[in-house]
This record gives structure tokens, C-alpha cells and sequence, in this order.
């Protein structure tokens, strides 16, 4: 018979390290079913990832930062030993939402989130030239 888990268990795999291109190591966590129905919103009614925008990535940042990222903490307004969210570079706040998307298993929505991104970022940069 196998064993079942125990709490500290289960919470200890909700959890993990992970750097950013930065060099900067940061604490995550799985997201919360509140989370997730709140991420429903964002991505739209059905879930799909075919409607995700790369201008999602705002509102993806300011709702997965603050409530999945567990240390060092991030808040919107400050707070006294927590980063707020305008502080943390974009690059870092968009490999972090992809982070937290990938460990709460939502892998699908990542990959495309990450392909149309590159692709703005690449129109943007043409233009630039």
C-alpha cells in the first residue's frame, strides 16, 4: 500500500527556486485555484490559449507576481522588505509569469505566450531600425 502525503509534503512541492537571466534567484509558488479563475479572465471565458495577447502580459504580471512569487516578496504599493512590482525589471517580470505559468502546469498557454512575444518583440525591433 502506498503511502499517502503528508501536508508538509504537498506544500513543499508547491514551492521552488528558480533564477532569471539576471542572475537573480526568486521563490514561486504553484498558483491558487482563485488564481487560476481570476487568469481565466484574462486569457477570456473559454481559456483557450489562441485568444492570449502579448498586451496580457501586464495584467499577467500584476496578478501572478505579487500572490505566486513567495520571496523576495512583491507587492503593487510599498512595503517595507518587499520589491514593488514597477521595481523588477521587465525581462525578469516576464520570465517570471512564464515561470509560475509552466509550474502550475499550464504549459500550453506558456509556449504560446512566449512565441507571440518574440514575434511582437521582433516587429518592434524591425520598426525601430
Amino acid at each position: 500500500m502506498s503511502k499517502v502525503v503528508t501536508p508538509e509534503e504537498y506544500r513543499k512541492e508547491k514551492t521552488k527556486i528558480v533564477e532569471t537571466s539576471s542572475g537573480f534567484k526568486w521563490k514561486i509558488k504553484k498558483m491558487s485555484p482563485e488564481v487560476g479563475g481570476q487568469l481565466l479572465k484574462i486569457f477570456g471565458a473559454t481559456g483557450k490559449t489562441k485568444e492570449f495577447q502579448v498586451e496580457q502580459l501586464d495584467d499577467l504580471a500584476n496578478l501572478l507576481l505579487p500572490t505566486c512569487v513567495e520571496e523576495p516578496k512583491i507587492t503593487q504599493t510599498s512595503t517595507k522588505g518587499a520589491l514593488m512590482l514597477h521595481e523588477i525589471n521587465f525581462g525578469d517580470q516576464i520570465e517570471l509569469v512564464f515561470d509560475i505559468l509552466d509550474f502550475s502546469g499550464i504549459t500550453g498557454a506558456t509556449a504560446k505566450a512566449r512565441e507571440l512575444f518574440r514575434k511582437a518583440s521582433t516587429k518592434r525591433t524591425r520598426k525601430a531600425d
